[in-house]
């Protein structure tokens, strides 16, 4: 499989969930069943999804997360991955395992949505040999290389650093639009 050119954008709204996770919850238990759901699903073999070869060539990303009290915006000019996954989804278990990953992420941009300079860029950070086994919870990398880049940091009137400010959460929300501030 080979995905080349295009973009992905997510953002995380204020309750701290991605829209991805809606991707992989079960539908709701309707009431015509006869029986059981965990009678019914015991029964049923996983779904299994297995790719050789996976590899993505020049794609670009943005992440902005709105739980923030400043939201934060991650740009990534471009991408570059290969690897081979397996994935299998029970209503039980899910696994996932990535083995021979490589990858690079280039053009890295963080700030704040509120400030048009990012406070850290990155010109590329690539891996290799690298794993990813998710029900032992096991991430492994042979090799992490980081090449240039620039940090910024400042501190407010109140002797504040920037950087600390971006760890805080988002206070609720009035009703109205999701994205709308507190007056």
């Amino acid at each position: 499989m080979e995905v080349e050119k295009g973009k992905i954008s997510a953002s995380l709204a204020e309750d701290r969930r991605i829209i991805w996770q809606e991707l992989f919850v079960a539908p709701k238990e309707s009431t015509k069943q006869n029986v059981p759901r965990e009678e019914a699903s015991s029964s049923e073999p996983p779904w299994r999804v297995t790719v050789q070869r996976m590899q993505v060539k020049e794609v670009a990303a943005d992440f902005l997360d709105f739980s923030r009290l400043d939201p934060i915006r991650v740009t990534l000019g471009k991408v570059q991955v290969s690897l081979s996954t397996s994935l299998e989804i029970s209503p039980h278990t899910m696994q996932a395992v990535v083995e021979g990953l490589s990858a690079g992420l280039y053009d890295i941009a963080l700030r704040p949505e509120s400030h048009t300079e990012p406070m850290l860029q990155v010109s590329a950070v690539e891996t290799s040999g690298g794993s990813f086994n998710l029900q032992e919870r096991k991430v492994s990398v042979e090799q992490l290389n980081v090449r240039g880049g620039l940090a910024k940091a400042s501190l407010d009137e109140k002797g504040v650093i920037d950087w600390l400010k971006l760890d805080r959460a988002e206070v609720p929300r009035r009703k109205g639009h999701p994205t709308e501030r507190p007056q």
